[in-house]
């Protein structure tokens, strides 16, 4: 297979538990227990536009990206929290109903991060216009919490860059956070169900890098995929193992189902 498409699809089959080094895991685990506190927020809050949280995927995602969006951190980058939530509450909200280690669900994470900081990276700016790759992200964050490869993998970026402009173009920074995330999710189930999306969604000249971004197709490149997470280090802060659910995200990687992590604040959820 060639392509841009093609080979950021081989590079995020790649990032498994394993190659998610101990200097990535505490970051990963920052937001994830950012996500686990917003979580215990929303478990008890009336929601008027669907079920409790915890019932259904697309729901949950959108409810903890907006979330996640709406605690981040005074004097944190909002830009790179346009990516972190909806790539966070997507591979979360993904995780609480399918089968998925913690380990696995912390390689998701820094799957869909590293996809949005490369393509904010391959547009000029590291931090400036993720809105609008954000349910790409999601949908690679979601696709490998349900371990997608090849062919599959990559019609779930296709499907999830064929949504994520009009997500983009809301005001509501975290209501797009939430829509985000949402389609992301939806992207990797309708993958998983056989749809085909693009298979130069993101190359292609009208595709989210020349449509969106306004960048020629050749300038795209996927080299170092996978060095640049440590730029969104400031959005929460490391997990530690004496603050209740930073203990839980703090030991995500040791955990053989990632639903542990959400047993406490999602007590029906556990046995999944």
């Amino acid at each position: 297979m060639n392509g841009l498409t093609r080979e950021i699809g081989r590079r995020i089959e790649s990032i498994g538990p394993e190659a998610v080094g101990e200097g990535v895991r505490p970051i990963v685990s920052g937001l994830v227990g950012l996500a686990l506190t917003v979580a215990e927020a929303e478990r008890d809050r009336p929601r008027s536009d669907t079920t409790s949280l915890g019932v259904e995927p697309l729901a949950d995602a959108s409810a903890l990206a907006s979330a996640m969006f709406g605690a981040r951190p005074q004097g944190s980058v909002d830009s790179l929290m346009t990516l972190g939530a909806p790539v966070v509450g997507a591979a979360l909200a993904t995780a609480v109903h399918r089968p998925c280690s913690g380990a696995m669900l912390g390689a998701a994470i820094l799957a869909g991060c590293e996809l949005g900081l490369l393509l904010a990276e391959m547009a000029g700016d590291d931090a400036a216009g993720l809105g609008a790759s954000t349910a790409t992200c999601a949908a690679v964050s979601a696709a490998r919490v349900l371990d997608l490869r090849g062919g599959r993998l990559v019609s779930a970026i296709g499907i999830g860059a064929s949504s994520s402009v009009g997500a983009a173009a809301a005001l509501d920074a975290a209501w797009r956070a939430g829509k985000s995330a949402s389609n992301g999710v939806l992207a990797a189930l309708l993958a998983e169900a056989g749809f085909t999306g693009p298979a130069d969604a993101i190359e292609h000249p009208r595709g989210l890098l020349g449509a969106v971004f306004d960048v020629p197709p050749e300038a795209g490149t996927a080299a170092g995929f996978g060095n640049r997470i440590g730029l969104m280090k400031s959005l929460a802060p490391p997990a530690t193992q004496t603050d209740g659910l930073g203990e839980k995200a703090a030991g995500m990687w040791e955990m053989g189902r990632a639903s542990e992590l959400v047993a406490a604040v999602l007590p029906d959820r556990m046995r999944r």
